[in-house]
């Protein structure tokens, strides 16, 4: 019989600040795990707190780094995520220009079947706004 080793929450901790402190990561983590085991729990009450923490107290330029949390749950496509993920990075609310582009972005999703290129608008806001 198999026996199965999960890592225990310092270790995933651990990994994944060391994965943030090494400049030649530029991609999402996904935990994995079955439904009800405390994924979102962990995320939401462990895991960013210390990842914000660690951001704040090294030399990582803490201006440009912030924590997102993203369920995938329910969503079927890449235009999808890539839709929820903007509004992640964009929450409606802050700043003028941010605010007017995501509501002109949230009206086009809502219209349609709209592809949405994240690098395209990321290019497109830095001119307004630092990401």
């Amino acid at each position: 019989m198999n026996k199965i080793i999960y890592s225990t929450n310092g270790e995933i901790i651990n990994t994944i600040t060391y994965y943030i402190s090494d400049g030649i990561y530029k991609y999402a983590v996904l935990i994995d795990g079955d439904w009800g085991s405390g994924k979102t729990w962990f995320i939401k009450n462990i895991l960013m707190p210390k990842i914000d923490e660690y951001i704040k107290r090294s030399n990582l330029n803490s201006k440009y780094k912030k924590t997102i949390y993203l369920t995938l749950n329910g969503l079927e496509s890449i235009n999808e995520i890539s839709a929820k993920l903007f509004f992640c990075i964009f929450p409606e609310g802050k700043g003028n220009v941010t605010k007017k582009i995501s509501s002109i972005v949230n009206a086009l999703l809502k219209s349609g079947n709209i592809n949405i290129n994240v690098t395209d608008i990321g290019n497109l806001l830095s001119s307004f706004v630092n990401i």
